[in-house]
């Protein structure tokens, strides 16, 4: 499937998806396996040799879902390092493409200060890279939620751009 139609799947399902139950769920189980996969297929051969994964979830439904892109140089996990992910917004169809990072980590290591340690390496990575902010000019997103991953999320975010399902870009 094209990465445009997977994307607009997820818009389009997840909020009664997630009415549902978890367990053998074709929408969970599309998110972990074909959306990754068209993830990868529309990556191309730019992409050799990067790492690609999805989650709707572990035991239950994710306030946001996601798919990602690791580089495995500099990590081959959502929970550390910078990787570019889609995260989808809670409750309305909006995805958002994000330079981010991992926050499981930094939540480990700093606590009720993480969100500001995720803010300040989004910042600094934001300095670094002032092309990249022309071409993809969100520096902030919402998710929808303040909770504690969706806010992580929202914090760890450096560059990006904000998808709604009405303007999901054509496949090229």
């Amino acid at each position: 499937m094209a990465l445009r139609d997977t994307l607009e799947a997820v818009l389009r399902e997840y909020d009664s998806a997630k009415l549902t139950t978890f367990a053998d769920n074709p929408l969970a189980a599309f998110i972990r396996k074909e959306a990754v996969l068209d993830l990868e297929r529309a990556a191309g051969p730019a992409a050799a040799g990067l790492l690609f994964a999805g989650s709707a979830g572990e035991e239950n439904w994710a306030d946001v879902p996601w798919l990602a892109a690791f580089d495995p140089v500099v990590t081959d996990s959502a929970t550390r390092g910078y990787y570019v992910v889609y995260l989808f917004h809670i409750s309305e169809p909006i995805v958002h493409l994000s330079l981010n990072q991992g926050t499981t980590v930094v939540r480990e290591e700093f606590g009720a200060a993480a969100r500001q340690v995720l803010s300040e390496r989004a910042a600094f990575v934001r300095d670094r890279l002032p092309d990249f902010v022309l071409r993809l000019p969100a520096t902030q997103i919402a998710l929808g939620s303040t909770a504690r991953l969706p806010g992580d999320y929202a914090a760890g975010h450096a560059l990006g751009i904000t998808y709604s399902l009405d303007n999901l870009p054509r496949e090229q």
